[in-house]
């Protein structure tokens, strides 16, 4: 994945959260400021107060930058609490302005007269004014601020590609970036990414180390140590990534269901978010009982492949060496079998 185009991604939703935030906070603190300031009861207050209760928890959502890779805090589900709450401060200020002016208008021009001062009347009336302007000028910026694109997948399969491509690199925030996923499917994908980076860091060590043929065999079962034999599958961004460039996507509004190249049971589907496609985690996951088994796995043989990755290219250690104590490690956390052979050579004193 381009990372200039995550950056981009990124970018644009801190550019969404200051946007909202920023509008309304200019356009809520101070109606919220005056309306409790201007009330000299306590009663009268606490009403003016009253709009807090539905606010902070929006204010504290909206600082979330997750809020926003979502779209849980746009249109509706933003402007229910925002736009009652800024109804009813400005019918409780009205009120206390008509209130203020009843009660001190004599005063109000005697204090003119005798001090020079400026009225309380017209102060209240200028400070209201005052921040009346400066919420105009915050609604004028985030009505002219240009917005700024996620950069999110423009189509279906361009999704998938770049699914593909984060899933084999390791960047968790990237692949929650390509996915629609609730946190059970959060932490299945991180555990299998995990597992695929370990895998094929492996593969690469192993093939550098001791060349492409070593690994062949190192794959092939009829060579494989009898004391022990690791077989590991791996598979690259490229190969799944041309799978994906031939599939077959059937694409219907926000919603796109597409079945790779090499013909697997099993559709993925894609969804449409603020404009951009996603992949449908649940599409892609196990059910949830199979994926805390699955987890539960391959945890530990993701921290075996890194363990004994360090093996390789040791002096006195054979390639067929680390796949026999490779493959008894396995055996032992997934089976609880302990092979009574001795011990090629012992991982932790390296």
């Amino acid at each position: 994945m381009d990372p200039d185009a995550v950056l981009r991604y990124e970018a644009g939703l801190s550019d969404a959260m200051v946007r909202t935030m920023g509008f309304m906070l200019i356009t809520y603190v101070p109606l919220q400021v005056a309306a409790v300031v201007m009330m000299k009861r306590l009663l009268w207050r606490i009403a003016a107060a009253l709009p807090l209760i539905p606010m902070l928890p929006v204010i504290y959502v909206g600082f979330n930058l997750d809020t926003y890779r979502d779209g849980s805090l746009y249109g509706l589900a933003f402007y229910f609490p925002y736009a009652p709450a800024m109804v009813y401060l400005a019918a409780i200020l009205g009120v206390g302005i008509f209130v203020t002016r009843g009660k001190r208008k004599a005063a109000a021009d005697t204090t003119t007269e005798t001090t020079g001062t400026t009225p309380r009347r017209n102060r209240a009336l200028i400070t209201v004014a005052a921040l009346g302007v400066v919420a105009g000028i915050g609604l004028l910026l985030f009505v002219l601020m240009p917005a700024r694109s996620n950069d999110g997948p423009s189509s279906p399969r361009e999704a998938l590609i770049r699914y593909a491509e984060v899933l084999h690199d390791g960047d968790e925030s990237r692949l929650f970036a390509a996915l629609q996923a609730t946190e059970a499917q959060k932490d299945f994908m991180r555990a299998n990414m995990q597992f695929l980076t370990a895998k094929n860091a492996f593969r690469d060590a192993f093939t550098t180390a001791y060349g492409q043929q070593a690994w062949d065999d190192f794959q092939d079962d009829s060579k494989g140590p009898k004391d022990g034999n690791a077989k590991i599958t791996t598979t690259d961004s490229d190969e799944i990534v041309a799978r994906w460039r031939n599939a077959t996507i059937d694409e219907r509004g926000h919603e796109a269901l597409c079945k790779d190249s090499a013909g697997a049971e099993k559709a993925v589907r894609l969804i449409k978010v603020d404009g951009a496609w996603r992949v449908d985690a649940s599409s892609v996951c196990p059910r949830t009982q199979q994926m805390r088994k699955m987890i539960e796995e391959i945890k530990p043989v993701t921290v075996l492949l890194r363990k004994y990755e360090k093996a390789i290219g040791r002096e006195g250690i054979k390639p067929e060496d680390i796949d026999a104590e490779l493959g008894r490690a396995i055996m032992k956390v997934l089976k609880g079998v302990e092979t009574p052979a001795p011990h090629r050579f012992d991982i932790d004193r390296l």
